[in-house]
């Protein structure tokens, strides 16, 4: 990869970062916005090739995600809520069915911490999405910012 496309990509993280930080759990519906009018503009350029199927296809998902896009990503939380909840009852059944950990202290912690975890995360997104999806950006966009920096120096450093 040459040092000015690892230049961009690093520029590109941290924008990235700094909209998910800043905007948090807004970025969603921003990311949604964006995708649907890269799939229609997509979709357009086939339309200008004469190849109907997939610009129909690509038009008809990027006219999808602008309009139904919150709905479908609201929904999509419910299920992994759900899931989320079904693992940690399971997980806490089998804890107390077996009720014997054979890796010491730290085992113990561990399989007691991650039912109660995924009880509480699933609880939480039921409750509370927004919060839920606003701390889970703001933690993405750090790490994204950070890695951004990262190469973005390293990126300067190698050049000189």
């Amino acid at each position: 990869m040459k040092i000015t496309d690892k230049l961009l990509l690093s520029l590109l993280l941290i924008a990235t970062g700094l909209l998910c930080i800043f905007l948090k759990s807004e970025s969603v519906g921003v990311a949604l916005v964006v995708f649907g009018v890269l799939f229609v503009v997509a979709g357009l350029v086939d339309l200008l090739r004469r190849q109907i199927s997939p610009a129909v296809i690509k038009i008809v998902s990027g006219v999808l995600l602008i309009v139904f896009g919150l709905t479908l990503v609201k929904a999509a939380l419910y299920v992994l809520a759900s899931v989320l909840l079904v693992y940690g009852i399971l997980k806490a059944y089998d804890l107390i069915k077996c009720r014997s950990i054979k890796n010491g202290t730290w085992g113990f912690i561990v399989a007691v911490l991650e039912p109660l975890f995924a009880v509480f995360i699933s609880v939480c997104m039921f409750i509370n999405q927004k919060a839920v999806v606003s701390v889970a950006f703001f933690t993405l966009g750090c790490l994204f910012l950070i890695k951004g920096m990262i190469d973005f120096a390293t990126c300067l450093i190698r050049r000189n």
